[in-house]
């Protein structure tokens, strides 16, 4: 698979990641077409989470790529975001320490 995207700031890798989301309406969908979503954050690569649909609008103002489409669900609470840990050559890798503290 091939990754193709703007540099954010953040190196383009042939990764992919992927998230049990702990958001309700997420997981509804996700569960209705019984299938995983297919999504990047809304935000871009080491810029600060969005909580609002006019944050996303104002990230990506501009911008070559843009979201599509947006679900509007209201203020999102302003939480710490996932974490993320890599599997390289059989071991774990801590990439951002999020919500859930995995010590390594």
């Amino acid at each position: 698979m091939k990754v193709e995207s703007e540099n954010y700031g953040a190196k383009a890798q042939n990764k992919i990641g992927v998230r049990i989301s702990s958001n309700k309406i997420a997981r509804a969908l996700s569960e209705g077409i019984n299938s995983p979503l297919i999504a990047t954050s809304a935000n871009v690569s080491g810029h600060p989470p969005c909580y609002t649909k006019d944050e996303v609008i104002q990230e990506f103002q501009g911008r070559t790529y843009a979201p599509d489409f947006m679900l509007d669900y209201g203020h999102l609470q302003n939480t710490k975001p996932s974490t993320i840990v890599a599997v390289e050559d059989g071991a774990l890798k801590v990439v951002r320490q999020g919500v859930l503290f995995i010590g390594m």
